[in-house]
């Protein structure tokens, strides 16, 4: 009866695929398609093949494929492929500088799963996805296995080892920056992810480079009407003395540079950019925001300095850390503001249930990278309760088209 029921929703599962297939159009070049309905229905139909030694024989496979994967770019190997057409092992292996029957048996991992194409005369060629590892995909790919795929590897030993005296917990209190799967690894407890990277200036450059990559996902305005923050005429002269926009470890001044643009009654003069001396150091002297910007070395987890602004902004910074370390932050801000002020945490915002699929499958894998660094990604629910214990209330949530990222608009608690 059950494998009756199996071949059943196998036939209806089947019918969709073709029909989804009738009307199937690409993602763009550089875009996710993770959650393109065929890929869902199709990731639906494999589950539903599959039984349970299967699940594990595929699970394992891609562990192997993901490290075979990692190392053939880190070789070039990859790269020595050409676009179009094949070349042979031994071609391969002088351009990599690496032994031919080592990469033999690496590539025999990637072409067993469909990632390469191998000829009838024994060359290798790309297949339509590898051949973007060549370029961006395969900058992605890098830093996400460094990042978070070798911490993920060891997290069951990460976990045993806090057992004893934490016992099985999210790293969760303020020391989690300092104290989490990627210091543990690195045997470096006691400094943050971010200090550790930057050992490495060329780990640090690509860790930059690839979120620039990736920003697209993350839109900086067409969803929260930023114009509400712009001072009145009833402001009697404040429009010059009282800030609008306090951008609260704004990087380079991106946000400012868009919010601007696109709301052109904010005036750069009332807006102020807050990062690090060194990254603050840098966006003076990149030029690329409107004269009469504000900048202003600072550290969040220090009383903010700037009063009775209209909004004070956190982009993709509260997914950086724990809950007691955002309350930590959100607190430091809450004495400056006036009854009128606002904060805007900018950030993913997690659906409280979640649904089966590709998609969904990067939210996990985006919060598991938080957690190795001790941050968190969060559900509405989760920001709310966050914000009470830092005395503000969220006031509404704005959440753009399509996407999973949102603005969390809160003011003082009545």
């Amino acid at each position: 009866m059950a494998q009756e029921q199996t071949v059943s929703q196998l036939r209806a599962l089947a019918h969709e695929l073709v029909e989804l297939s009738s009307t199937y159009q690409p993602s763009p070049p550089g875009a996710f398609g993770h959650d393109l309905p065929i890929i869902t229905k199709a990731t639906e139909l494999i589950t539903t093949a599959q039984q349970p030694l299967d699940h594990a024989t595929i699970r394992l496979t891609q562990v192997v494929e993901a490290a075979v994967i990692r190392t053939l770019v880190d070789l070039k190997a990859i790269h020595a492929i050409p676009t179009l057409g094949s070349i042979s092992l031994a071609d391969i292996a002088s351009i990599a500088s690496a032994q031919p029957s080592l990469l033999e048996r690496l590539l025999r991992v990637v072409v067993s799963t469909g990632f390469l194409h191998q000829t009838e005369k024994g060359e290798y060629a790309h297949t339509h996805v590898s051949v973007g590892y060549t370029s961006g995909a395969g900058a992605f790919y890098s830093l996400l296995y460094d990042e978070l795929v070798l911490p993920m590897v060891h997290i069951r030993e990460y976990l045993s080892a806090k057992r004893p005296t934490h016992g099985l917990v999210e790293p969760s209190g303020e020391d989690s920056m300092t104290h989490n799967p990627v210091t543990w690894l690195a045997r470096q407890e006691g400094k943050t992810a971010f200090e550790i990277m930057e050992q490495d200036p060329e780990r640090l450059q690509a860790f930059q480079r690839v979120l620039g990559s990736v920003a697209h996902i993350k839109p900086f305005t067409g969803f929260y009407d930023f114009g509400r923050l712009a001072l009145s005429d009833d402001d009697e002269g404040e429009e010059i003395a009282r800030p609008v926009f306090v951008d609260i470890g704004g990087g380079h001044g991106h946000a400012i540079a868009e919010i601007l643009k696109a709301h052109p009654s904010i005036k750069p003069s009332q807006c102020i950019l807050q990062d690090r001396p060194a990254v603050i150091e840098q966006a003076q002297l990149n030029g690329s925001l409107p004269s009469g910007v504000q900048f202003m070395p600072h550290d969040y987890f220090t009383p903010q300095p700037i009063r009775h602004a209209r909004a004070y902004h956190l982009r993709a910074i509260a997914h950086d850390l724990s809950d007691a370390n955002l309350v930590k932050v959100l607190r430091q801000i809450v004495p400056a503001m006036a009854p009128d002020s606002k904060v805007l945490i900018a950030d993913e915002v997690l659906p409280e249930r979640l649904q089966r699929g590709p998609g969904e499958g990067l939210v996990g894998l985006m919060d598991m990278m938080m957690f190795c660094i001790g941050g968190k990604e969060r559900t509405e629910k989760n920001f709310r309760k966050v914000m009470k214990d830092a005395g503000l209330q969220v006031d509404a949530v704005w959440r753009a088209e399509g996407k999973g990222f949102g603005i969390v608009e809160a003011s003082l608690s009545v």
